[in-house]
């Protein structure tokens, strides 16, 4: 196109100009680049710039449609290359076994494993959790929480196939889950990858059943029985069987047959042959509000070897609800501040009783009699006082009446009425063959006043107070009547060695004492010879912190009374520094004698004070021969 008809073309075209904008003469005329530039694209015509957006708005929707198209194909090529990669969801695990067992049945599952990966597994474990009581299939003594099967390499599409055996317990319909997982690694990787899948077993029969007879309703404090049955449905002895009971708050224990080993609720039944059932008679009280309601649960199953008392594996266990019935009239005897069944009391102990009732009755009560009665070899009856009562020494009991205590006369409904006595015993009392005990019996009896009937209302108590045994320590050192030869020079001498013995004696009557020991610390200053006797005692010396312990396990009844006592020697060995010239050093700490008594389960502690070489148990003993010399 020549410059002619270029001209002719912008003349004529229907874009218009830009406007100039005129400027003052004598204004400055110099423009920059930067203004120049905002200058000549404002002056640019409006279609220019609309072509220019649209431009960039047909690229950007151009990259985006090719992004999401890249996008569609690659997932396609995931879709259909899948099975190329790695996955734990293409380790399968298949499972085959019994949907239910009877409790204590073996169960034996089948497992397939197959990789549907292309890649190989290796190290692969096929590994087992059980439920809690699971027993090997193998020995049913053996507990089985997991196992453990090697499988090694699997190739693509490569099946390995096991069996898993084991013993599954439980309560009757209650559902237990085996775990099983496959684990695995990839050639040249040290990660660790697996696959899990569970499969439940129902426990459709119990090799034991349980039933549980208690009443609905019981009166509140009156004594009442409940009983267990456990039922052997196996078709061999169950062994290690074991019951337990626990009792609402309120319940006092107060007898069982049979009776329990451990405490007032748990029970080792031993064996319980096919076939047979054994019955646990239950005997207590029940105290609580009127229509309160309180449960009872008993279990039955497998004692935990590795922790006495607990159940490791549950046959079965059962729940009853009792609704409590205020009776007309509420006990209540408190001994010591205890309302507990049995009260452990020292030898010679003063024991304060305090014997009170509630009438429930919307009537009154007249004429109460209260009356405590004693029984019991150890009984001081020199010992018993009544507070306002009367104490018959003939048939030893205290009797409060109307006659000497006015407020028994008349009883209005809700009133109380309490009395008080005191009493105490000796565990050495003559007759050692019996039990070191107290027992009481409390009676009340009073009559139902109103218009249409006259009726005695009588009720009973029985609690009983043991006596603890008299566990005794007594301790001396010795120099020339001892079973050692000693050695140094007396009085002791700065820098020089002397040795002495130390004699330990335990006496305890009239109850047998388990797990007893004395301990005692060795000072720094002092140094253990060994020398112990008799030799079978067993008595041990820790270098460490010095500590003298004497083991002596149970320590029988009459021990130091109508046999000889339990005693033991040592020898040890002093070598005074300068500081302790002119002093009487501590040959070995205070010692400390504890044991459990067998039959009131009490803690029983005796301490005598630390040894010196004051040695004026000794004949040939002068005074001074305990003071260190230079």
């Amino acid at each position: 196109m020549s410059g002619v008809e270029r001209l002719k073309s912008r003349l004529y075209s229907p874009v218009k100009p830009p406007e100039l904008t005129p400027r003052p003469i004598g204004a400055d005329t110099k423009v920059s680049p930067l203004q120049a530039w905002t200058q000549n694209q404002a002056a640019l015509p409006q279609k220019t710039m609309i072509k220019k957006s649209n431009s960039w708005l047909k690229k950007i929707l151009l990259i985006a449609s090719l992004f999401f198209l890249g996008s569609l194909a690659f997932a396609a090529w995931v879709v259909w290359r899948g099975d190329n990669w790695v996955s734990a969801a293409n380790v399968e695990i298949e499972i085959a076994g019994p949907v239910a067992v009877a409790s204590g049945g073996e169960v034996e599952l089948q497992v397939v494993v197959t990789n549907n990966n292309q890649a190989t597994l290796e190290g692969v474990r096929l590994l087992g959790e059980y439920p809690p009581g699971t027993r090997s299939a193998e020995n049913s003594s053996v507990a089985l929480p997991r196992s453990t099967a090697e499988i090694g390499s699997l190739k693509p599409g490569e099946q390995a196939k096991k069996t898993i055996r084991a013993v599954i317990f439980g309560e009757k319909d209650s559902t237990q889950e085996i775990k099983l997982s496959v684990e695995y690694r990839l050639a040249g990787s040290g990660a660790i990858f697996d696959r899990l899948k569970s499969y439940p077993v129902m426990i459709n029969s119990s090799p034991v059943n349980l039933a549980l007879e208690l009443p609905d309703t019981v009166d509140s404090g009156r004594e009442f029985t409940f009983t267990a049955t456990l039922t052997s449905g196996a078709v061999e002895t169950i062994n290690n069987l074991v019951f337990s009971a626990v009792y609402p708050p309120g319940f006092r224990f107060k007898k069982a047959v049979p009776a329990p080993v451990i405490g007032n609720n748990f029970w080792r039944l031993s064996a319980l042959p096919a076939g047979k059932d054994q019955e646990i008679k239950i005997t207590g009280t029940l105290e609580g509000d009127d229509e309160e309601t309180k449960s009872f649960r008993v279990t039955a199953g497998l004692e935990d070897l590795a922790s006495e008392g607990e159940t490791s594996l549950i046959y079965g266990s059962l729940f009853k609800l009792v609704t409590l019935r205020r009776t007309a009239v509420a006990l209540d005897l408190v001994l010591n501040g205890s309302r507990e069944e049995t009260l452990a009391v020292g030898s010679n102990e003063l024991v304060r009783g305090d014997f009170g009732f509630t009438n429930n009755l919307p009537v009154e009560l007249r004429d109460v009699v209260l009356e405590v009665g004693f029984t019991g070899a150890n009984l001081n009856r020199g010992a018993i006082s009544a507070t306002g009562g009367f104490y018959n020494s003939a048939n030893n009991k205290i009797v409060w009446n109307k006659t000497n205590q006015s407020s028994l006369g008349v009883v209005a409904p809700g009133g109380r009425a309490n009395v008080s006595f005191g009493f105490s015993g000796d565990a050495l009392a003559p007759n050692p063959g019996s039990a070191p005990q107290i027992d009481l019996k409390l009676r009340f009896s009073g009559r139902r006043f109103d218009t249409e009937s006259d009726e005695p209302v009588v009720l009973e108590l029985e609690r009983t107070v043991r006596f603890n045994s008299i566990l005794q320590l007594s301790t001396k050192v010795l120099r020339d009547s001892g079973p050692f030869i000693e050695t140094g020079p007396i009085p002791p001498r700065v820098g020089a060695e002397t040795t002495y013995t130390v004699v330990w004696s335990v006496a305890n009557r009239p109850n047998e004492v388990a797990g007893a020991q004395v301990r005692a610390i060795l000072p720094t200053y002092m140094r253990w010879v060994g020398q112990v006797s008799p030799s079978d005692e067993k008595i041990t010396y820790n270098a460490t912190g010095g500590e003298i312990i004497w083991d002596l396990g149970v320590v029988k009844a009459g021990r130091g009374y109508t046999e000889p006592p339990r005693q033991v020697a040592f020898q040890v060995a002093l070598t005074p520094s300068l500081s302790q010239l002119g002093q009487v050093p501590e040959l070995v700490s205070a010692a400390i004698l504890t044991g459990t008594d067998r039959f009131t389960n009490v803690r029983l502690e005796s301490r005598k004070l630390g040894l010196n070489t004051d040695l004026s148990q000794e004949p040939a003993f002068n005074s001074g021969d305990e003071k260190v010399v230079n």
